[in-house]
């Protein structure tokens, strides 16, 4: 498992151009919310958005848990430190003042709350305490913000926890015994051991279903997964004789999911009771890690090679 994985190549590849794709669709789906919306939105858009929205987040950390430790296996850990700062801080910095205003200038033109020019509105956004950003102060300075370059700002600092816990995670990832708490029941234990454990866990920490704490959680503890999930060629292989099952599964969950979504959560409002709740968590991380499995096991079955 030390030669390159061309798979891991295409699957990042693939997570950053789905992300394209769906965010462009968040432009049209009728019930979510966005920061500028078409006036031509369909509810069925929603459907095919939810086949990829549990996912896609988790597969983009889990490569980049990966990355990074292929990346340590080759570097010191200040080097590292130094490479991602250069790599991830300074595109941050470039787009927080080039490519993130547009967005809000559109955001508040459509809105109504600004009608000068670009040039005129960028102006008034290098001011921190001008009165048109009152309703637009979350950010870091105070209306500027990252907006969806927010994966640059986690990856930086998923890095700086990775560092401090490096000793333990590279001591834990190489144990001979590790394998087995992937596997405690043989290899199609690592299709069910995932999600029944970050439910219980989301349950425990964070009881308020969907918060922001957990879905930054969630992006470490993917991050972390895909670093000790490297060289453990047990789980790989675990994936790749169960990427069928998982694809059914994942089929399966999806249409459960989107039942669940159509029959309880709009029909709800958003207000669940516990047992919804509970339903909904279990569901929500177990279509999330078929998934997962599915696109990993035929990945490493089929495009773990080089190109053409």
């Amino acid at each position: 498992m030390t030669q390159r994985r061309f798979d891991l190549d295409w699957l990042r590849v693939f997570a950053f151009g789905l992300l394209i794709f769906y965010h462009i669709g968040m432009l049209y789906v009728e019930h979510w919310g966005f920061h500028y919306k078409s006036a031509y939105t369909s509810s069925f858009l929603e459907n095919i958005m939810l086949l990829a929205n549990p996912w896609r987040l988790a597969l983009l950390w889990i490569v980049s848990g990966i990355a990074s430790s292929y990346l340590l296996d080759k570097l010191r850990w200040w080097e590292f430190f130094r490479s991602r700062s250069v790599r991830l801080l300074l595109p941050l910095a470039f787009g927080v003042w080039v490519i993130v205003p547009p967005q809000l200038f559109v955001e508040m033109s459509s809105k109504g709350d600004f009608s000068d020019t670009y040039v005129a509105f960028y102006r008034v956004f290098l001011d921190p305490e001008s009165p048109v950003f009152d309703q637009y102060r979350s950010g870091i300075w105070p209306h500027v913000d990252v907006n969806h370059l927010w994966y640059l700002r986690e990856l930086w600092t998923f890095t700086l926890v990775l560092l401090i816990l490096l000793p333990l995670l590279k001591r834990l990832r190489d144990h001979s015994w590790f394998p087995r708490l992937w596997l405690p029941f043989g290899s199609v234990s690592i299709l069910f051991s995932v999600p029944i454990l970050l439910a219980g866990l989301e349950l425990a920490a964070f009881p308020e279903f969907g918060s922001e704490g957990w879905r930054k959680a969630q992006g470490l503890t993917f991050f972390l997964l895909g670093y000790l999930l490297t060289n453990q060629h047990a789980a790989w292989e675990a994936l790749r004789r169960w990427r069928r099952v998982s694809l059914v599964l994942a089929l399966f969950t999806y249409g459960a999911y989107l039942t669940a979504y159509h029959l309880v959560w709009l029909q709800e409002g958003g207000q669940l009771s516990l047992v919804q709740e509970l339903s909904l968590t279990l569901l929500d991380h177990s279509m999330r890690w078929f998934c997962l499995c599915a696109l990993f096991g035929f990945a490493f079955a089929h495009l773990n090679r080089i190109p053409g």
